[in-house]
């Protein structure tokens, strides 16, 4: 008992916070962040129309190469330091290189039904063009000749 009277109650032994997990670098949550933006553009860029499909493909292009680049540098110095933040780090590093395979499935899909519209409806005045410089007599301005 202690001198007032009050029984003694043995302390729990302290654990340093520091100890108990050591938490990731700053590149690893960039990483981390940026990919999962880069593929949230990229999905908002096949769902949308041409206008908003154009702006969130570049933003997804811009976060997709800052994940990639974040990653690296953040899985090297996961790397260097034993550990902390190297999961991040592959995690951002994967959602980045899989946005920009996606920004090139959206740039590649677009220029394919580009093309595909400029032949649909451009085919004919091509023809006509053509027709028109090589001195045939034919199309709404022949009788004017």
């Amino acid at each position: 008992m202690s001198p007032r009277g009050v029984p003694s109650v043995p302390s729990a032994p302290r654990v340093a916070a520091s100890a108990a997990s050591p938490k990731p670098t700053g590149p690893a949550r960039a990483a981390l962040s940026l990919g999962v933006v880069a593929l949230l553009a990229y999905g908002l860029a096949f769902a949308l129309d041409a206008g908003g499909a154009v702006a969130f493909w570049f933003l997804g292009l811009v976060t997709g190469v800052l994940a990639v680049v974040f990653g690296a540098v953040g899985a090297g110095r996961a790397r260097r330091a034993g550990g902390p933040g190297r999961g991040m780090s592959v995690a951002g590093l994967v959602c980045g290189v899989v946005g920009l395979v996606g920004g090139l499935a959206v740039l590649v899909v677009g220029f394919v039904l580009a093309v595909e519209e400029e032949d649909a409806g451009g085919g004919a005045t091509h023809e006509y063009h053509a027709q028109a410089s090589s001195g045939a007599a034919s199309g709404p301005h022949a009788a004017s000749r």
